[in-house]
């Protein structure tokens, strides 16, 4: 998808809320500000906006000096959902349709973002995935889903952000595990996950992890490791978890499932849908 006029806006905040989250000092936040404001202004409008978000969490990493300017913010993500999963895994194996249920609560944690909003509070994070066991999903779009996952020999799983991922793994739980890769951003970018957030969720146990190559907040095949198109291109089916990965494979012909809360005006346009919506949607 291209950056809009309207992403703008919303590119500015991320990158306001990033300096004001990560960098103390008065002097270099402006600093950072009016660099990440050089970004934004020599774009090119066909670029997806992670990418946008790449080059402006690139001068906040270079200006810091740090790797990964959200560790302690992804650290307490992961340590706050994996206070929640045994109680919700209880729910899903008590539920009429574990399978159902524990897609919901995957999709349902994709509110725990901090790139296009700043973050929710613990108990209204809580109160959305507890109540998403009950949320309607597309009917049809689910039986595909289930359908799909039935007959492929492959999968490839893109994540989302850390916290995000410990719910992943209830969902992942349901699946045939065996035929599963879950894929990690390859760097930091925002608070996506990375290898060591699959890892602090139990993930590597269960599934086999492999990172992207990319520091981009989605996936954008051409920044991703030659290791990771290979996979791309050969799997049956791909599950891709929120917004990034949404903006940056759109529209390619493969049979991707895109799982998200849709959270931004011109993707609910898209899909045709509404603002928190929870979609299962595969375009192809």
């Amino acid at each position: 998808m291209n950056t809009h006029l309207e992403c703008f806006p919303c590119l500015m905040q991320q990158a306001v809320d990033a300096i004001l989250q990560t960098v103390v000092d008065a002097e270099t936040q402006t600093d950072i500000l009016h660099e990440s404001l050089d970004v934004l202004r020599r774009t090119d409008p066909r670029e997806s906006p992670p990418m946008m978000a790449q080059k402006i969490q690139r001068i906040l990493r270079s200006r810091l000096g740090v790797q990964d300017p959200y560790r302690k913010i992804k650290d307490n993500s992961n340590e706050f959902a994996l206070k929640l999963y045994h109680k919700l895994k209880r729910k899903t194996l008590a539920s009429n349709d574990p399978f159902g249920t524990a897609v919901r609560f995957a999709i349902a944690a994709n509110i725990i973002d901090y790139g296009p909003k700043r973050r929710l509070s613990d108990e209204a994070m809580i109160e959305t995935i507890e109540q998403a066991q009950n949320a309607p999903l597309d009917a049809k779009a689910l039986q595909k889903f289930r359908d799909k996952i039935e007959t492929a020999k492959s999968i490839l799983y893109l994540t989302d952000n850390a916290g995000e991922i410990v719910f992943d793994r209830l969902f992942i739980e349901q699946l045939p595990t065996q035929k599963v890769t879950l894929a990690v951003r390859g760097a930091p970018a925002i608070n996506d996950a990375t290898i060591a957030d699959a890892r602090a969720a139990g993930l590597t146990e269960i599934v086999r992890v492999i990172d992207n190559g990319s520091d981009v907040p989605g996936t954008s095949l051409e920044e991703c490791s030659t290791d990771f198109q290979r996979l791309f291109n050969t799997a049956d089916m791909i599950i891709a978890k929120g917004q990034g990965n949404l903006e940056t494979l759109y529209g390619i012909p493969k049979p991707i499932f895109f799982l998200l809360i849709v959270k931004c005006p011109l993707i609910a346009r898209e899909l045709k849908c509404n603002i928190g919506d929870m979609i299962v949607r595969c375009p192809t």
